[in-house]
């Protein structure tokens, strides 16, 4: 069956796997429109869409990026850049949108009506014949696609350890709860919740199930796609050739992929905790178990097969 080329190019992700940097690649395309950051403030004005044109069209070109990998310089804040923009999503969806995973969830009939209408508004007002979002946490897979069913899901993956060890670290995590509590709800099970108990509440635990989590129900939503509508992309192929795995992504959504990629960032694979020991990091793997294996992680980390 043809794709409807107005569905959005969606591409999920557990947070600290990459997904902001392989997504604001991949928008670069000049096909592509994107939900804006000013969605943030206005989630019901598509008209702030227009913003966009103002300054990325074809006589100038200026776009900012997520200011996280060093000072992008005073007027980045203020420029039309790609965006989760949860605002707007949970404006026009399910109220636990944002925070839930979701699971065996449908938009109904008026969320599926009111999503269509916002990001078919936001690519006009735009101008582009395509768009694509970041969602990142729970894939939120099913309800997605009962809003699009002929939608493309990208699914970037990064090995567990790196994700909790960047998510430890990050300061949203940290002052937003996320060492003391689940992040999302509706995911963790009772005995995910007792493991975290028996290990005295210990936040790299938390964080690695729920690392297995979101990956585990992504792939399991997403295996009733058409199968060339999913699409599963290692963090790790990215940083190793970042143009290339653009290049075919862009093939695999069927956009023209002749437009090498300008990576305007340089990826990066922090390495594993060095100030873990080998008894706490398999305590990690334990737990993220057998999903972990299932992806090869143990193995390539055996060979240090990620490290770049």
């Amino acid at each position: 069956m043809e794709a409807d080329r107005t569905d959005p190019i969606l591409f999920v992700g557990a947070p600290r796997s990459g997904t902001t940097i392989v997504f604001e690649q991949f928008a670069l395309h000049p096909d592509l429109a994107w939900v804006l950051n000013y969605a943030r403030n206005a989630p019901r004005l598509p008209s702030i869409n227009l913003l966009r044109r103002l300054v990325d069209n074809r006589w100038i070109n200026l776009r900012g990026a997520k200011n996280q990998f060093g000072d992008l310089g005073l007027w980045n804040k203020y420029l039309p850049r790609p965006d989760e923009s949860y605002e707007l999503w949970t404006a026009h969806s399910n109220a636990q949108f944002a925070r839930g995973y979701l699971l065996g969830q449908r938009a109904t009939e008026r969320e599926r009506r009111q999503l269509r209408k916002v990001i078919e508004a936001t690519r006009k007002y735009q101008g582009h014949p395509r768009i694509t979002a970041k969602l990142t946490g729970p894939g939120r897979v099913r309800y997605l696609s009962s809003v699009w069913p002929e939608t493309y899901i990208v699914n970037i993956i990064r090995d567990g350890l790196d994700v909790v060890k960047s998510l430890l670290n990050v300061a949203f995590w940290k002052s937003q709860g996320g060492l003391e509590q689940p992040w999302w709800s509706g995911g963790l099970t009772d005995s995910d919740l007792e493991r975290w108990e028996t290990w005295g509440r210990d936040p790299g635990v938390l964080a690695a199930l729920q690392w297995r989590k979101i990956v585990e129900t992504t792939r399991e939503e997403a295996s009733a796609l058409a199968p060339d509508h999913y699409i599963e992309l290692r963090y790790e192929t990215f940083a190793a050739d970042p143009a290339e795995t653009i290049s075919e992504v862009y093939r695999k959504v069927g956009l023209d992929p002749a437009r090498d990629p300008d990576i305007h960032l340089a990826p990066r694979n922090q390495s594993y905790g060095d100030d873990w020991d080998d008894e706490y990091r398999q305590k990690l793997i334990t737990c993220m178990q057998p999903t972990y294996t299932e992806l090869g992680y143990d193995q390539l980390r055996s060979t240090h097969a990620t490290h770049i």
